[in-house]
Order: structure tokens, then C-alpha cells, then sequence
């Protein structure tokens, strides 16, 4: 195999399963220890045959605990790592085949009762615990591997006991050896069948994890839970770019430029944290994204990335509720000993281009067109005719009749950037 290939199956996923395989030998090393402790003691093991045992298994624990160190504090090349992970894989299915030689040479009659139980139940777990390789080949392989060394076993065992034939014993019939043979492949067949299902489901879970980190990464912390739900479950974001109709909010403090001069830095950014964390709840609450901060001002959209009905009187709902916000935050400011917030709100609904946008080192999930700018236009309107709110015809045609009622025409409104007069609509809370 090509090292360019080899290094494509080293992935982090790959990896951890492998450690978790190790970590589980590291944690059953020491009661296998202790059964051979306790065999000792309820049945009398030959000390030669006990020490050898004992042997094998610490060895394999600080082999096992040195590979496992190895990988978490070095870096190896794709191949070494292959190397490793299997001879990872292969030694625990050797290790009854040394049990059962240990067991011939330093301890022979002991072979046949190890052969009736232990040898094949050894070969069972070792089969396994390959499933947290989360590998189905490794698994069906390792069956396969089982059952040839159970082979070697059950062969020796009749070459060094043909006493144990004459007298026809159940360990060493060939309908014994076919019986657990036929166990160890299915149990390496259901373990790599669990274990790919497991992995099927775990790789589902990470990358929903990671679609939800992404999301999250792009738009920030400033959009609802549900509606990140709702982009997951309508796969993911357009990140490239495309034409969107929505609903644009631009919320600014007035004159807290002048209010700044007179304040410590820790309270500037007191008073700009109670506003900010009020608003932004009030305008998730009601489905909108929050933009960006540009100042002590906020840009919102409603309608994306998600599709929404109506949005224009999702985006109304919200700047209503801001003007009754704003009115609850003075009262605790003034507590406080701090001067009151006055606040101008624009919408203003139509097509924009929404992706990401920005330099190759850095980029924002953001809004543009004329849209975007005709609504900041509109908040910066509400200083110089002195109304908090005011939204354009392409809003006001799409409220309900009972709030459209509440509104006042303002006729022949000159916009920075636009040729023709526009007519555009007031609302200030009764």
C-alpha cells in the first residue's frame, strides 16, 4: 500500500478507537491477574506454571500501557501507526495460544481442563474486544485469526494426549473443535457488525456535532437554538452566496457618543451590555440573527438563513418589543445612577446577497445590497425627524391591518443615496 493511501486511513477518529481498544486491555490485564491469583490459591497451580502466567500478563500490561504512551505523546509516521495498531490487534487473539503452551510446558495436566473452558472462552473475549477497533474487517478478520490459532491448540493437544482420544474426552472430538470454531467467527462477525453499526452512529453524531459547531462558528452566539436547528435540518448553510428576500432591523443608540463622554470606561460598557443582552434576547425570541455590533448599534435580519412567513411582521414584532425593552432598562439604569437611553429603529424588506464574505483570513456570515443600506438609512432618519421607528412601504404593506393603522405617513423623504423622494412610515408607542 501507497504511504499517501496508509496516511488517508489515519484519521483522529481512528486513533481514539484504537486507544479505547488499548485502554480496555489496560483495564482487564488486572483482573485477569486476579483470577490467576485466585486459581491459585482454589486450585493449586504449579508455581512454574503460575509464574509464567503471571509473566505474560505483565508484560502485556506495560506493553500495552508503553504503546498507549507512545501514541499519546508522539508523533509517528501513517505506517508505524499501521505496524502498531496491528500488532494492537493481533497480540490479545495470541496471547490463548501462549496461555496454552505456557500451560503444556509448565504445566500438562493441566492442558486438557484449560482446553475444555479457558483456551476457547480466552479466544471468545480476545474476538470480542477487537469491536472497539469499530472496524467490521478487523472484527471478521479476528474470528478468522481465532479460529485458526484454536486450531493449533486443539492439534497440539491431540498430538501430546492421544490417551485423551482412546477415551474419546469431549476437548479433543472434532465435533468439539467445529462447535467453537463456529462460535469465535460468529462472535467475530456480530462483534464487527455491532461495531460498525457503532461507528455508523457515532460518525452521525460527529458530524452533527460538528455541522452544529459550524453553524455556530459562522453566525456566532447571537442566533436562537431553534433556529440553528432549523438550518441544520435543512442542510447546513450557503456559505458561497445567494439572493435572499428579508426583513433588515437597525437598532442605534442616539447621542451616546456625548452620554460616553462623561462615564468610566466600566460603565460604558455596563450600559451597552444591558442594552445589548436585552435586545438581542427580544430579537432572537421573535426569529431574527443578529448581524453584528456596529458601535453601540445593532443590525439584524429576519427571513434567513432559514426561510420564514412573513417576516416583516416578525421584524415589527421585535422593534415593538425593543421600544417597550428600552423603557424597562432606563428604569434600572436610573437606579443606578445612570443617564437614560433614547434609541432610533429602521426596517426596511427586499432582496440582499447573504454568505460568506470577507478576505481568505477572515470572513463574516453577513448581508449586503441596497436592502441593508436603505434600512441603516432609515434608523439614521429617526434622529433628524425625531420618531423611534420608522419602516418603509415594502414593510408596512405587510402587517397586520391593526398595526399598519397605528402608523403615520411621512410624504417626499429625502435618502441619502436615493434620486427619487420616498414616502416612509413613523411609529412611536402610545
Amino acid at each position: 500500500m501507497r504511504l499517501e493511501k496508509i496516511d488517508g486511513l489515519i484519521t483522529e477518529e481512528a486513533v481514539e478507537t484504537y486507544k479505547t481498544l488499548l485502554r480496555f486491555w489496560l483495564y482487564s490485564l488486572p483482573i485477569f491477574l486476579i483470577i490467576v491469583i485466585l486459581l491459585n490459591f482454589s486450585s493449586g497451580l504449579h508455581p512454574k506454571h503460575f509464574f509464567s502466567l503471571s509473566g505474560l500478563i505483565v508484560f502485556s500490561f506495560i506493553l500495552v500501557l508503553i504503546v498507549l504512551k507512545l501514541i499519546d505523546k508522539r508523533k509517528h509516521s501513517p505506517l508505524f501507526f499501521i505496524i502498531v495498531y496491528g500488532l494492537g490487534i493481533a497480540y490479545p487473539l495470541i496471547t490463548p495460544l501462549l496461555v496454552f503452551f505456557i500451560t503444556t510446558y509448565s504445566a500438562p495436566d493441566f492442558t486438557l481442563s484449560i482446553m475444555n473452558h479457558t483456551i476457547p472462552s480466552l479466544f471468545l473475549i480476545m474476538t470480542m474486544a477487537t469491536g472497539f477497533s469499530f472496524s467490521f474487517r478487523a472484527s471478521l478478520l479476528a474470528g478468522i485469526f481465532s479460529t485458526f490459532l484454536f486450531m493449533i491448540c486443539f492439534f497440539t493437544l491431540r498430538h501430546d494426549h492421544p490417551e485423551a482420544i482412546a477415551n474419546k474426552l469431549q476437548m479433543v472430538g472434532l465435533s468439539y473443535f467445529i462447535e467453537i470454531s463456529f462460535y469465535i467467527i460468529i462472535t467475530g462477525l456480530l462483534s464487527g457488525l455491532i461495531a460498525n453499526q457503532a461507528r455508523k452512529m457515532l460518525a452521525k453524531l460527529l458530524d452533527s456535532v460538528k455541522k452544529n459547531e459550524f453553524v455556530t462558528n459562522v453566525l456566532g452566539e447571537y442566533v436562537s437554538q431553534e433556529v440553528k436547528n432549523k438550518i441544520l435540518d435543512e442542510g447546513g448553510l450557503q456559505i458561497e452566496g445567494e439572493e435572499k428576500e428579508i426583513t433588515v432591523l437597525f437598532a442605534d443608540l442616539r447621542n451616546f457618543t456625548t452620554i460616553s463622554e462623561d462615564r468610566t470606561p466600566k460603565e460604558i460598557v455596563s450600559i451597552l451590555n444591558e442594552y445589548f443582552d436585552t435586545m438581542v434576547e427580544t430579537i432572537q425570541k421573535n426569529g431574527g440573527v443578529i448581524d453584528k455590533f456596529i458601535g453601540d448599534a445593532i443590525m439584524a435580519y429576519f427571513g434567513a438563513p432559514i426561510h420564514m412567513n412573513n417576516p416583516q411582521q416578525k421584524a415589527f414584532n421585535a422593534a415593538k418589543e425593543m421600544m417597550l425593552n428600552i423603557n424597562e432598562i432606563n428604569i434600572k439604569l436610573g437606579k443606578r445612577n445612570l443617564p437614560i437611553l433614547k434609541q432610533g429603529i429602521g426596517l426596511h424588506h427586499g432582496v440582499v446577497v447573504i454568505g460568506n464574505i470577507g478576505s481568505k483570513t477572515r470572513k463574516n456570515y453577513t448581508i449586503i445590497g441596497d436592502t441593508v443600506n436603505l434600512a441603516s438609512r432609515l434608523e439614521s432618519l429617526t434622529k433628524e425627524i425625531g420618531k423611534e421607528l420608522i419602516i418603509s412601504d415594502a414593510v408596512i404593506k405587510n402587517l397586520d391591518i391593526q398595526d399598519q393603522n397605528k402608523f403615520e405617513i411621512i410624504r417626499d423623504i429625502n435618502i441619502r443615496g436615493k434620486k427619487d423622494l420616498i414616502s416612509v412610515y413613523s411609529y412611536n408607542l402610545q
